[in-house]
């Protein structure tokens, strides 16, 4: 039976032999601290990132309560993959992070190169963030040493 990739950085199903258990376990982490972080200032003190970052004022409603659910929720699911000891688990939720963000860092170079965003601390801090994500992510699934 033939199947869809579900993840840009690799063809079939991500399973146990798909990943570099070393790296997915650092992304995972990352997930559970930076994601988990950042979505719970995004929920309850957006202030904060215009305070440390100079960020633009945002909807309430589809900026920070949107991406801080969003991210909320995988730093909680990473979590809860972490204490089960479940990386099989956390490798599905990389594979959605890595090809979202993926997407996102295009837009934004895409963006940014028609002058539609400008480049300062947030911004730039934010797309650094999001492109370390889609590396580890691809690094994760491609430098797997048990292929």
């Amino acid at each position: 039976m033939k199947t869809l990739p579900n993840n840009i950085f690799s063809l079939g199903h991500v399973g146990v032999s798909k990943y570099n258990p070393t790296i997915m376990r650092f992304m995972q982490m990352a997930t559970i601290f930076g994601a988990g972080g950042f979505g719970l200032i995004h929920l309850f003190k957006p202030d904060l990132l215009k305070t440390l970052l100079g960020a633009p004022q945002n909807s309430l409603m589809l900026g920070d309560m949107f991406v801080g659910s969003v991210f909320t929720a995988f730093g909680l699911a990473a979590l809860f993959t972490y204490i089960c000891d479940n990386l099989d688990e956390y490798a599905v939720i990389a594979s959605f992070q890595g090809t979202y963000k993926f997407f996102w860092c295009v837009a934004f170079i895409v963006h940014y190169s028609i002058g539609a965003i400008e480049l300062n601390l947030f911004n730039n801090v934010y797309f650094a963030i999001m492109l370390i994500f889609v590396i580890g992510d691809a690094l994760a699934f491609k430098l797997n040493p048990q292929k």
